[in-house]
């Protein structure tokens, strides 16, 4: 048995794509030894898997050009595709694939279908021509909530025994403590006058980053919204975060480590998610991880994943948004509180693993 891996997301990026499919993908690698697994991607990519003694890498790099990851996706990847592959995996939807080999695929979310304001119409068509193309073709598709699961069997026609729901798994470093390092104690002694609240949500449009700022701007003074990721980018699509910046109501510490993010939740006061539209929304485990308050939008699937932890708001309602950063801010998690057991890789990683025998076991 021999299986394709899609590495070029992993190589992208090391977000909400890479956090919900790398362990349970590590977890089938190690499980099944004697099948052989082929990494195939960008070396950033590849180079996840070093050292597994059934993965072998084939690079494909991404053309340097501008539109470079889509002109990969449909060109580059499909002609330097390897022969003789018993099956694929893709942790995302967007690869053309030839049509007679076995395909097991990942759908986070249908953002294109459902919230198409503000993306070009070419790449709107080009992501809903391939999510119904590479769904049609898929043994499986593997998706992250029963909101997506619906999504996805009402816009891509599917059967229902084809879509089937393993939830984002936390790191487990993430429920242990954290040690604190010099960056920890430098962020608690800068604002040691401030409550923090952080967003660690991104750029998108449906991530609703333009309201967050309009409540933040309604809350007394000593708070700040520590935001991660980009600051360039930030600044330039949310002008108004330089005004922020300047009253000391937002900070802007950029990419973190793995240690320094998850030092930053357990300095901040609350964390915030005002996203419009989401698969799952990894940050709402990762407060729960961390026995943060969470103040979060009621769209999407967020309540789905959330329960009763989350204090919740209307993500149209800057006023409601304040109100309930405010309550997030001054509560305290009942000492009783379990991080929930559907959320731990223990549980979900012999689902995915359960998947890929029964769809390409002997």
């Amino acid at each position: 048995m021999k299986i394709g891996i899609d590495t070029k997301n992993y190589g992208l990026h090391q977000g909400g794509i890479f956090n919900a499919t790398f362990a349970p993908l590590t977890g089938l690698i190690k499980s099944k030894r004697d099948w052989e697994f082929l990494a195939i991607g960008p070396e950033a990519g590849c180079r996840w898997f070093t050292g597994q003694p059934n993965v072998q890498s084939c690079l494909v790099e991404l053309p340097a050009i501008k539109y470079g990851g889509y002109l990969y996706n449909f060109t580059r990847f499909p002609y330097r595709l390897p022969k003789g592959l018993d099956g694929f995996y893709s942790p995302y939807y967007d690869l053309w694939l030839p049509k007679d080999l076995p395909q097991v695929i990942t759908i986070h979310d249908l953002v294109y279908f459902l919230q198409p304001e503000g993306y070009n119409p070419l790449l709107l068509a080009y992501y809903k021509r391939i999510a119904n193309r590479n769904g049609a073709l898929a043994k499986a598709v593997i998706t992250v909530s029963e909101s997506s699961r619906r999504d996805i069997l009402t816009h891509l026609g599917l059967p229902e025994d084809k879509v089937v729901v393993i939830p984002n798994s936390i790191d487990p470093q993430w429920l242990s403590p954290v040690q604190k390092t010099g960056w920890g104690e430098a962020v608690a002694a800068r604002f040691k006058d401030q409550a923090l609240l952080l967003y660690p949500g991104g750029l998108e449009r449906r991530k609703n980053l333009g309201r967050l700022l309009e409540a933040v701007a309604l809350l007394p003074e000593g708070y700040c919204l520590v935001l991660t990721g980009n600051p360039a980018q930030y600044r330039k699509a949310h002008p108004r975060l330089v005004h922020l910046e300047k009253k000391g109501r937002a900070w802007l510490p950029g990419f973190l480590s793995s240690q320094e993010l998850r030092e930053l939740y357990g300095l901040s006061q609350a964390v915030v998610y005002p996203s419009l539209l989401e698969g799952f929304g990894y940050p709402m485990i990762e407060a729960m991880a961390t026995r943060k308050p969470l103040a979060c939008s009621n769209a999407s699937c967020l309540p789905e994943i959330g329960g009763d932890y989350p204090i919740y708001f209307d993500p149209k309602s800057p006023a409601q948004m304040a109100e309930a950063m405010l309550e997030a801010a001054g509560k305290t998690i009942h000492p009783n509180f379990v991080f929930p057991e559907k959320y731990r890789l223990e549980h979900n990683q012999p689902q995915f693993i359960q998947l890929f025998e029964r769809i390409f076991g002997l």
